[in-house]
């Protein structure tokens, strides 16, 4: 599929469909990119579906934005989403999510050197108690067990037989698991499946390794990048009540400021999906403070949308090459969605 997704964008470049796609969809829009990890998901054992783009395909894909949109700055991000600044030509955004190192080490760099800029979603707590997130720790321990079979109680009731499944088959049913479950027990969940599987990890170090410094999140701010929140301890906001909502908007809102000196306007809810957050959240959002709300959904943002705390992104994964970005862009503006 993937590789059939990825012809069709170059025949669609090469037939030059995408230029006329791309004059045919002039119309204002916002169209938001996300991203999380920037890094080449073969050379660890992290989660791999989490990897946005390599390095190179990065900065080839900022080329790629900056040639087809007018690319907004966070300011006017935030202006846009709000509806304080009209949308009078096809604008999009960067964004990325989580907090992870390697944007500090690849995104910003990539970033400076285009002359663009990006808003960056924080989670403080990870930045002030630095742990891997459950993702990247179930993928390291399903691909380090020597365990031919395992029989888990978190996050539910699972038996895979590893000789008769591979390690990505039984990764993703333990991630689906995850997923599924509300108020999920990180915790008990990273000594349940380390006690099963009889792999030992150092979580500490795996924290530290894995996610920014509140020096580097500084030094993405002095470098012209934003940073909204991202919740305060990456909760899935729609499991909780609103007096644990209300807390996880006030309290990362109130860190990020205290430790930056500015105003932080936005939010991108963890999770982000429909489900993930509710109209609690939105309500809560306006009240805190901030100014406009990140989702995802895959669809452009239209003027006059009236939705500032449910504005929608396009999730960009390490399938996509430059020019399978450029050909989903081009669709989405166009038909309001894209089927590559």
């Amino acid at each position: 599929m993937l590789n059939k997704r990825r012809f069709l964008a170059h025949r669609m470049r090469d037939l030059g469909l995408l230029r006329v796609i791309e004059r045919l969809a002039r119309r204002p829009c916002l169209l938001v990119l996300a991203y999380h990890r920037i890094g080449d998901p073969a050379s660890t054992p992290d989660y791999g579906p989490v990897f946005s783009a390599t390095p190179e395909d990065f900065r080839a894909q900022i080329k790629v934005i900056q040639r087809a949109f007018r690319l907004l700055n966070p300011t006017e991000l935030v202006d846009a989403a709000s509806g304080e600044m009209p949308l009078t030509e096809p604008c999009a955004a960067i964004t990325f999510d989580d907090g992870y190192r390697d944007q500090y080490h690849h995104a910003l760099p990539a970033l400076v050197d285009a002359g663009a800029s990006a808003t960056f979603f924080i989670p403080p707590d990870l930045i002030d108690h630095p742990r891997p997130f459950w993702w990247d720790l179930v993928s390291r321990i399903i691909r380090q067990t020597n365990r031919e079979r395992l029989e888990l109680e978190e996050p539910a009731r699972l038996s895979l037989d590893l000789t008769r499944t591979t390690r990505d088959e039984a990764l993703a049913q333990v991630v689906r698991a995850c997923l599924a479950a509300r108020r999920l027990d990180e915790v008990r969940l990273a000594e349940h499946l380390q006690e099963r599987a009889g792999v030992s990890l150092d979580l500490d170090a795996l924290g530290r390794s894995a996610m920014m410094t509140w020096e580097q999140v500084e030094a993405l701010a002095e470098a012209g990048m934003g940073i909204g929140s991202h919740g305060q301890t990456h909760r899935r906001l729609a499991d909780l009540d609103e007096s644990e909502q209300s807390e996880e908007l006030v309290s990362s809102k109130r860190s990020l400021e205290a430790r930056l000196g500015r105003t932080v306007d936005a939010i991108s809810y963890p999770y982000g999906e429909q489900g993930d957050y509710d109209d609690r959240t939105c309500r809560l959002a306006h009240e805190t403070g901030y100014r406009a709300g990140f989702t995802f959904g895959g669809r452009p943002n239209r003027p006059g949308s009236g939705r500032p705390f449910e504005v929608a992104r396009i999730n960009v994964g390490s399938a996509d090459s430059p020019e399978m970005v450029r050909a989903r862009l081009a669709l989405d503006r166009l038909f309001g969605r894209s089927f590559i």
